[in-house]
């Protein structure tokens, strides 16, 4: 197997030889933890995301990255609605790399990464600003302490 970029690379009847020509059983689980996986992951980073819902905060959305072994995959958002859900956007992408996501507006999205007969998917929620809850405050003039902190 090699590293290329950030993907492992391996030709899958490679990894079988090197499994049957090692005989302890050690090895054998060595040979298996580093044998690489076949399989796509989706992932969301940055953005501003409010804690108390899940969602993202329009126009402050996450950036996609979607890892897999070959060096592209398709994109798909899906806009879910009440009786249909709408493909608002689709994209070949290069793998292991963040991409913006387009704009888009309040509601709850389908996040689709696919490659191969592999698939990946996530659910995104967009919220408004005007959605957003305040958080609780501690009014710590009258709030009261346990003994153990205010005594020691």
């Amino acid at each position: 197997w090699a590293e290329y970029e950030i993907r492992l690379t391996s030709d899958v009847a490679a990894w079988n030889q090197v499994r049957h020509q090692i005989r302890e059983e050690e090895a054998q689980a060595l040979a298996q933890a580093l044998r690489p996986r076949q399989n796509l992951t989706l992932t969301l980073s940055g953005g501003l995301a409010d804690p108390q819902s899940g969602s993202w905060l329009i126009g402050a959305l996450p950036a996609v990255t979607i890892y897999a072994l070959k060096p592209r995959a398709q994109f798909c958002i899906k806009q879910l609605g009440r009786e249909n859900d709408v493909e608002i956007h689709t994209a070949s992408l290069e793998t292991g790399k963040a991409h913006p996501l387009p704009k888009l507006s309040e509601g709850t999205y389908e996040l689709v990464a696919s490659c191969d007969s592999l698939s990946a998917r996530r659910i995104l929620r967009v919220s408004s600003w005007d959605a957003l809850q305040p958080a609780r405050t501690c009014d710590t003039a009258s709030a009261e302490l346990p003994w153990s902190w205010a005594y020691g």
